[in-house]
């Protein structure tokens, strides 16, 4: 009976040591990603999570990654009501007991800078049982791999000369007149004159071509008399027989005083155009 009394004793005394060991095991915090190979530009979600009975009465954790790499663009609580800033990555929580289950302490956002490699963990700042006594968390890092972009040279394609079109000559407008023009009656656009050639002129009544013709000078002139000064009471006047063309003088006569009490007629009729030029 002693034997046996022994044989239990020692049998609760080795269950409690193992149920102390098991209940003494550090609660763990498990980090995860939702991908690990990005691109630039792209978004990685990362979950913080807390195992089953933790016995965590408080717990404060911070984000712990290369800023160069990854920039924090969100920052969630979990189910487990914590607190979260997204600004300096930092999650705390806090249990009128301990937690005994699983559940989410934050999930955060991050946004891929640059080509790169970030571990990302969360380092424990604060971790205490239901009786304020501080305890080891475990906690583990995603590595988040960011590719470098590439950047593709532009195929140059070999330009094509266009094919030049032959150049079409503009067709050439029918001639009205092919079979000769239309002539009107001619026109002297100058008159010939005693000394100088005159000019006479036609055009077409279809295409408008205009033609001239010179008008050879007469060679005679036409002579007039023409009163140069007024003979008076006192003064003698003058005529003189003058080209009306060319102005030549060919022949000068004084006009007597003139004479109140005798008339006298001093018009003399033009000369004919037969005399040659003086």
């Amino acid at each position: 009976m002693k034997k046996f009394a022994s044989v239990l004793l020692a049998v609760l005394v080795a269950f409690s040591m193992f149920s102390f060991v098991v209940s003494a095991a550090a609660p763990s915090l498990t980090v995860s990603a939702d991908k690990t190979d990005v691109k630039v530009g792209d978004k990685v979600v990362v979950t913080v999570a807390l195992a089953e009975k933790s016995g965590l009465g408080t717990l404060t954790i911070k984000a712990n990654y290369d800023s160069e790499v990854l920039k924090a663009v969100d920052m969630k609580a979990g189910d487990l009501g914590a607190t979260v800033n997204v600004k300096t990555g930092i999650a705390t929580m806090a249990a009128a007991a301990t937690f005994e289950t699983a559940g989410t302490v934050c999930v955060m956002t991050f946004e891929a800078l640059k080509a790169g490699e970030a571990n990302v963990t969360f380092d424990v700042a604060e971790a205490t049982d239901a009786d304020f006594a501080n305890v080891e968390v475990a906690v583990n890092s995603v590595k988040v791999t960011v590719a470098a972009e590439v950047v593709e040279e532009p195929t140059e394609e070999p330009t094509e000369k266009p094919t030049e079109k032959p150049t079409e000559k503009p067709s050439e407008p029918e001639d009205p007149c092919a079979d000769g023009h239309k002539w009107s009656t001619w026109a002297v656009e100058k008159v010939a004159t005693c000394k100088k050639d005159g000019l006479k002129a036609r055009n077409c009544t279809v295409c408008g071509e205009k033609e001239t013709e010179v008008i050879p000078a007469t060679g005679k002139c036409a002579y007039k008399w023409v009163v140069t000064k007024e003979a008076t009471e006192k003064e003698n006047g003058e005529k003189v027989l003058k080209c009306t063309m060319c102005g030549h003088v060919k022949e000068r006569v004084v006009l007597a005083v003139k004479d109140n009490n005798k008339e006298e007629n001093l018009q003399s009729p033009a000369i004919p155009n037969t005399d040659a030029i003086a």
